[in-house]
């Protein structure tokens, strides 16, 4: 019989193994809790030798880049940029409908008026909010700055660079280039940025940057900014965009900040960026630009001129700068900058911004007539549409005396170009041989020829382009009259074209099928000209019968600060039409004298409900004395004023009006008014932001994904949805018009353009605007934009 074996145990070796076993198991629970402290200690070594390795080459870096900082405006030689900075400014991305269709009621002006980046002078004199640099920095988004030439591109990315350089709470490095530095035959995109960025060919910092560079970007700790493409046409603008879309292809959370030229905008949208107007200097800031100036001036130049020099002209400083402070003159910041040199330095011939221009090139080159062959080297440079300067046989020399006159960059690969267009312009309309080229397309006329053509008309003829661009059949967005305002010179020679050329302007200002963004545009560049003639025009035409021509009037008489307009203005207070109620308070606000001060004040206590609300955030923005007044105004026992300061307390983003609205919202007698201070305090600061997000393809776009849920669609990833994008303009709620009319910006078929002038040509719907502002950037990045006539539309 089979029996089981019997099996003792002996105690010592059963105690011996468990307590074994115990003190292995115990062994193993301390690894496993010492292995994530072990991981992190690691990591944390590694962290600390990462940067302890990268901390040479950051100083390294950061201190090359603090000095091209200093170094980046026309006025270097004289003093570095910190002691003469106005900070940069920029007018904020048109904000969005709320998702019941209504637009936000915290900023009147933007409902008022459409968004126009190329239009800044307008903008800013209304009132339009503005984004500052840190607000740039810290949305990580993509953004294309765009402005006229000398509006402060370049100066703006350096001062966003130098901010990224101190801002350590989003550790991001300011990888500021030239695209004209980038080097074509460099296949190594790593390689390629860091020469472009250190200018250099040292084989030794090349590797080692192009090493921090690259760890960087698959870090996500760069900010790209690039300077450059405002300067160039097609087909060179494509090439070298492929780079950068190359590169935000792979990095897709690459935040990035461009110069781009708002008439070429090719592949930019399709990137994800977004258009962002260069805001116009107000009065203050010139007034500060003026002052900061002469300071510097007296610092580093005024005392030695003053011992080698007997002139009275040094003697009586003060008569310079009170003319100065004086000239209303609409003029772009390099503008500014070069009028003040040449008027402290004793050789500005007339009041005009080329004569400004005239004494610079002249100062710099150290002649009174530049030579033939720096001119000729210029104008070949237009001719073959590209920024680089031949540097063949004979112009080898110009190119070396523009390079050591400070006017023209020569970089690490032997490409010499011009810091700024305007100097080019300038020395190649100064050239005897003619441009011979032609401007018959839309879209033919590049940056350079436009500022070659302006300096062209002051002592040459230039009525055969000016036909050749009037030929241009644009009926909708006007870009041939655009153009011809850029180019145009009112005060030189009395040309029959010209007449004509402004009888026909006068009458598209005037035509109310024309929607009301080109009228404005067009209504801009006119004030760019400083014609006086256009004062008396547009002072009539606040007195016109139609709405949009009252509205152009007022614009411009604000723009322009014609003080013969006010009462025409202040009678509009009480107009019919809502729009036009709500622009005349913006446009009296420009103003900023103490008689329009009070108007608005005693708009604020007894106009209508519309107009005491718009009263208060022009108040809102013009600081200082309008703060005190809403402060009084949030107190007064008639409610309407009250509700109307809370809708202005909203738009000061700092802390003593966040703690009245929060003591309003709590303490008010009226639910109406509490009601308000919440709804302020709830969206104070968010509406400039609304369309400045970091990018998301259209096909992850929560709002299109909704739509194409309710029509039973799909989506697919990768894939542009043209049809219902279309389909969303047709049926859609407000809401998906309006991101429909967004997504569509960006090089499209010719029957596109159809299905958005129905929207851009009503007179009622609520996204008109955007959808003219969709056609423009559509047209901008080369769609053509066929004639309304061929849909039955006028």
């Amino acid at each position: 019989m089979f029996r089981l074996p019997i099996i003792r145990v002996d105690l010592f070796s059963f105690l011996l193994g468990f307590a074994s076993g115990f003190i292995l198991w115990w062994i193993i629970g301390q690894i496993k809790k010492a292995v994530p402290v072990i991981k992190a200690n690691a990591a944390a070594r590694r962290e600390a030798q990462r940067a302890k390795r990268n901390a040479g080459i950051v100083a390294f870096l950061s201190t090359g880049l603090r000095k091209r900082i200093q170094n980046c405006h026309v006025a270097a030689p004289l003093f570095p940029l910190d002691e003469i900075l106005i900070e940069p400014r920029f007018l904020a991305p048109q904000p969005a409908p709320l998702e019941t269709g209504e637009f936000h009621y915290d900023r009147l002006i933007t409902r008022n008026l459409p968004y126009l980046p190329d239009a800044a002078e307008i903008l800013t004199s209304m009132g339009w909010p503005l984004l500052n640099a840190e607000e740039l920095i810290r949305s990580s988004a993509r953004v294309a700055l765009v402005g006229s030439p000398g509006s402060g591109k370049t100066v703006s990315l350096h001062y966003i660079a130098k901010l990224a350089l101190q801002d350590e709470e989003t550790k991001k490095y300011p990888l500021l280039v030239h695209i004209l530095d980038i080097d074509p035959a460099q296949t190594d995109p790593y390689t390629a940025l860091a020469q472009a960025h250190q200018n250099t060919s040292d084989p030794r910092q090349i590797k080692e940057i192009r090493s921090f560079l690259k760890e960087k970007l698959e870090r996500d700790e760069i900010l790209l900014l690039v300077d450059g493409f405002d300067q160039i046409s097609e087909p060179l603008l494509s090439d070298k965009f492929a780079f950068v879309r190359d590169l935000l292809e792979k990095y897709p959370g690459l935040p990035a900040i461009i110069a781009a030229n708002s008439d070429q905008l090719d592949g930019f949208m399709d990137a994800g960026f977004e258009l962002i107007g260069m805001a116009a200097w107000t009065r203050t800031d010139r007034s500060a630009f003026i002052n900061r100036w002469w300071q510097a001036w007296q610092n580093n130049i005024f005392t030695r001129m003053k011992l080698s020099n007997n002139d009275s002209h040094f003697a009586r400083p003060e008569i310079v700068l009170s003319w100065l402070q004086q000239d209303q003159q609409i003029s772009t910041p390099l503008e500014q900058t070069l009028k003040i040199w040449a008027a402290l330095a004793g050789d500005l011939s007339g009041l005009k911004a080329e004569n400004a221009v005239k004494a610079y090139v002249e100062r710099m080159l150290e002649t009174d007539h530049p030579d033939e062959a720096i001119c000729k080297t210029s104008l070949e440079s237009i001719k073959a549409d590209t920024p680089y300067l031949s540097t063949a046989s004979l112009l080898d020399i110009s190119t070396k005396l523009l390079e050591n006159s400070g006017m023209v960059f020569t970089n690490i690969h032997g490409n010499a170009y011009f810091k700024h267009l305007t100097f080019c312009g300038y020395l190649a309309a100064q050239c005897q041989q003619p441009l011979d080229k032609e401007f018959s397309t839309i879209g033919s006329l590049s940056p350079a020829d436009q500022i070659y053509l302006k300096f062209k008309g002051y002592s040459g003829d230039i009525s055969e382009p000016v036909q050749q661009i009037m030929s241009w059949e644009d009926s909708i967005l006007l870009r041939h009259f655009s153009a011809v305002l850029q180019v145009i010179n009112t005060a030189s020679g009395s040309d029959n074209w010209k007449t004509e050329f402004f009888r026909a302007l006068i009458q598209q200002i005037q035509k109310e099928a024309v929607p009301l963004s080109s009228r404005v545009r067009l209504v801009n560049h006119a004030l760019r000209l400083n014609d006086p003639g256009f004062d008396q025009l547009f002072r009539q035409m606040i007195s016109s019968p139609h709405a949009g021509i009252r509205a152009l009037g007022l614009i411009d008489c604000a723009t322009a600060r014609n003080q013969k307009a006010l009462p025409e203005i202040t009678t509009c207070l009480q107009d019919s039409n809502e729009q036009i109620r709500l622009l005349s308070v913006f446009a009296l606000s420009s103003f900023a004298t103490e008689s329009t001060t009070q108007i608005l004040v005693e708009a604020l206590l007894q106009g209508s409900e519309d107009v005491r609300m718009a009263a208060a955030q022009a108040f809102a923005m013009s600081g200082g004395e309008g703060f005190e007044i809403l402060q009084e105004a949030a107190t007064y026992e008639d409610i309407l004023t009250r509700r109307a300061a809370v809708s202005g307390l909203g738009l000061i983003h700092e802390t003593w009006s966040q703690q009245l609205l929060e003591k309003i919202s709590i303490e008010d007698g009226q639910w109406v008014v509490r009601n308000a201070a919440a709804q302020m305090l709830e969206t104070m600061g968010k509406t400039e932001q609304l369309n400045l997000l970091p990018f998301t393809p259209i096909w992850d776009q929560p709002w299109l994904i909704q739509y194409a849920s309710e029509k039973g669609m799909g989506i697919a990833p990768g894939e542009y949805p043209l049809n219902l994008l279309i389909n969303a303009l047709k049926d859609g709620s407000i809401v998906q018009q309006f991101y429909a009319l967004y997504a569509l910006r960006r090089k499209q078929p010719r029957s596109v353009a159809g299905n958005v002038f129905t929207l851009a040509l009503s007179m009622d719907s609520p996204v008109k605007d955007t959808a003219a502002w969709a056609l423009w950037c559509m047209a901008a990045c080369g769609t053509e934009i066929p004639s309304p006539l061929e849909y039955g539309l006028s």
